[in-house]
């Protein structure tokens, strides 16, 4: 080693606290510009009032049909019995296939527990 070189010893924790109180936060020197190069194009301002018209304005239709609809009134031609019908069917498709998941499943815990028996 050189003993010319300075030493320099860490500060101590109490140090670095007490010197990191006083300092202040530095801001940079360079205050921001507007230019062509950084400003938003036109194309990408968007007027927000614009959309706050035409969201009430679909919002104002849904209100009118709404109030227009009764719900004592059927849906014509709809037909409930296909809609009863298709709901069964899905039900009991998904009834069946988990019933096959689950004896998959009783399959395989009774193979790992012989394979776990097997091995004490």
């Amino acid at each position: 080693m050189d003993d010319t070189a300075p030493k320099f010893e860490p500060a101590a924790p109490q140090d670095q606290q007490q010197s990191q109180d006083v300092q202040t936060p530095k801001r940079s020197k360079h205050k921001r510009v507007n230019s062509d190069s950084t400003e938003r194009p036109a194309s990408a301002q968007r007027d927000r009032r614009d959309d706050l018209v035409q969201h009430s304005d679909v919002e104002a239709e849904l209100d009118l049909s709404d109030e227009d609809a009764d719900p004592a009134d059927s849906i014509v031609d709809f037909n409930w019995d296909e809609l009863h019908q298709k709901y069964h069917d899905a039900i009991n498709q998904c009834s069946q296939e988990e019933t096959e998941l689950m004896g998959e499943w009783l399959n395989l815990m009774e193979v790992t527990n012989e394979d776990y028996t097997s091995t004490l």
